[in-house]
């Protein structure tokens, strides 16, 4: 049974794939030697690590953040519309909440 951080790092490794593998990784790398933010860690972090994608990627991280949000929408069933009073980590608490009620419907009716 995936979890939400499974799903999470699956929607993250897909949208960080338009960059190319080695770059995805240096990512990954960079997260983790300069913020200390381990690929684990990522989904339950995700003000840290929307921080840190802006600190190296300036402006630009906002488009990577949006592919992030619509890969983890489109994974859980979220509407992965753009809601203007929220930050990355709404949507990912929202769319664990989303995970999570999924996850209790599917064990009740098993």
């Amino acid at each position: 049974m995936s979890t939400f951080a499974d799903v999470f790092l699956r929607s993250l490794d897909r949208a960080l794939s338009v960059l190319g593998d080695s770059v995805r990784s240096s990512i990954y790398h960079h997260l983790e030697r300069k913020h200390g933010l381990s690929r684990r860690d990522l989904a339950t972090r995700p003000g840290d690590f929307a921080d840190a994608l802006e600190g190296l990627f300036g402006a630009g991280a906002r488009t990577l953040l949006k592919m992030i949000v619509k890969e983890l929408c489109l994974s859980v069933g979220l509407d992965p519309k753009e809601r203007e009073d929220w930050k990355f980590s709404d949507y990912i608490a929202e769319a664990n909440r989303i995970f999570e009620e999924q996850s209790r419907y599917s064990q009740g009716s098993a």
